[in-house]
């Protein structure tokens, strides 16, 4: 009798514990899971197309700059080392640094 009562305690235990976790995960990460959806529903639907290639963006203010850097346009950076261009700066002194001094 003394047993059966003392595994009993032991279990509940465990289970209150068992519950009493899976409810602090649940509350701990249910804002990154969260954060995560609405990044995914981001991706998946976007909400802006470009009017002339129709590539969606989720932020207008992306399709904007889509629109007066990139659609349609050649690309204005060029490597002074090689013959490679391309349309943003950043992505030119990326390619220097991995290409020619890397």
């Amino acid at each position: 009798m003394f047993q059966h009562s003392l595994f009993s305690l032991v279990s509940f235990n465990a289970r209150t514990h068992a519950r009493n976790t899976n409810a602090l995960t649940r509350e701990r990460y249910s804002s990154f899971f969260f954060f995560f959806y609405r990044i995914l529903l981001a991706w998946v639907s976007p909400l802006s197309q470009c009017p002339r290639c129709n590539k969606g963006y989720r932020w207008l203010r992306n399709m904007k700059n889509h629109l007066r850097i990139e659609c349609g346009k050649d690309p204005k950076e060029c490597c002074p080392y090689c013959p490679h261009r391309t349309k943003y700066k950043s992505s030119l002194q990326k390619h220097i640094l991995r290409i020619h001094f890397g």
